[in-house]
């Protein structure tokens, strides 16, 4: 399963590259649905993230498209900790986005070794 951006800002995207998620970056409202039906359309992509910015621009058909599967909602950002609480995937993806910045870090020489063992990292 892969994450997808869709992102109105290249620094999003450049961020998120780094953590070794591709993405998009978009303007218009058209541009954001095309974007939506092409990462809907890609079976390996799981989880579609957006800009605040974006969502707002298009809310009634990003609701529209998401709530074919089902039950749809919009979580403020401020319910995100609540959220990932509740599912527990919480430490699966701080590890899976500190691991990704580490290892890109380390692919452009910014970094020295990763230790393999907690003991070698003190």
């Amino acid at each position: 399963m892969k994450f997808f951006l869709i992102s109105d800002n290249t620094d999003t995207q450049m961020g998120m590259r780094l953590a070794g998620i591709e993405g998009i970056v978009v303007s218009r409202p058209e541009e954001v649905t095309d974007a939506l039906e092409k990462a809907k359309a890609d079976k390996d992509i799981g989880v579609v993230l957006m800009t605040e910015k974006l969502i707002n621009m298009c809310k009634q058909t990003v609701y529209d498209m998401f709530s074919r599967t089902g039950r749809a909602e919009f979580a403020d950002e401020s319910m995100i900790h609540c959220i990932i609480g509740v599912s527990g995937s919480s430490p699966a993806y701080t590890y899976m986005y500190i691991d990704a910045l580490a290892q890109a870090a380390q692919a452009s020489s910014q970094a020295a070794p990763l230790p393999s063992t907690t003991s070698e990292a003190r």
